[in-house]
């Protein structure tokens, strides 16, 4: 609703934006993005300027070698995610578990 700035209606003309906004938030127990935890690299913000790329000297064995270690950290970045996420999880079980009442009588 805040995005639509009160045009409810038209909802499906800002779609785009909710979504590259759900994927650049940072989250609380992963400390990451959804994007840097999908692909290994910080997401960039259209529209901020930065140093063009294309035109910098490339070394194809440096970037390979760079990007291999990125894809290696990426496969244990994602398994601390997983762990962060099940821990997450049982704590939130535990917290909104606690009030639970369970029912005396039994089936039957």
């Amino acid at each position: 609703v805040k995005l639509t700035n009160g045009a409810v209606t038209r909802w499906d003309r800002f779609i785009h934006q909710a979504n590259m906004a759900l994927r650049m938030r940072t989250n609380r127990v992963m400390g990451m993005t959804p994007f840097e935890i999908l692909y290994g690299v910080k997401p960039r913000v259209p529209g901020i300027t930065q140093a063009p790329i294309l035109f910098d000297p490339v070394d194809i064995d440096a970037n390979m070698q760079v990007r291999v270690k990125e894809l290696e950290k990426l496969g244990r970045t994602r398994e601390a995610v997983t762990v962060a996420t099940e821990a997450a999880k049982k704590q939130m079980a535990q917290y909104y578990n606690w009030r639970v009442i369970t029912d005396p009588l039994k089936p039957g």
